[in-house]
């Protein structure tokens, strides 16, 4: 646990110094701005982790799908993902247009939580 704890404090301090190189001058909301971003990239990669490797085992052990299935039902995740991210930016890129940057983005992620939450 100790070495893989390392490297996610690295990996998380390398992005972080890649995303502020980016900027011609740092002030704390880019600052800010980068650590949410790379935390929210965690956060996705975990739970698509998630699907890459326990995902499987869960429906073949605790739901009872044969072998033969699993290649079907653990496709499900992969396609909805795929077309989630690109009618998500394609959504974001609209509204955007329409409200301006800050306000268009932050309406499809309340929005989406809003749809999740029911």
């Amino acid at each position: 646990m100790g070495v893989e704890r390392i490297h996610y404090i690295l990996w998380f301090a390398s992005d972080t110094i890649r995303c502020l190189g980016r900027q011609k001058r740092a002030s704390f909301a880019v600052v800010s701005d980068c650590f949410v971003v790379v935390g929210l990239y965690r956060v996705y990669r975990n739970g698509s982790w998630f699907f890459f490797s326990w995902f499987p085992t869960f429906m073949e052990e605790g739901r009872g799908f044969a072998k033969n299935e699993l290649t079907y039902a653990v496709a499900v995740p992969f396609l909805m993902s795929m077309i989630g991210n690109i009618s998500g930016g394609y959504l974001s890129d609209k509204l955007s247009d329409r409200y301006g940057l800050k306000t268009g983005r932050k309406l499809l992620g309340v929005s989406g939580l809003a749809v999740s939450a029911n």
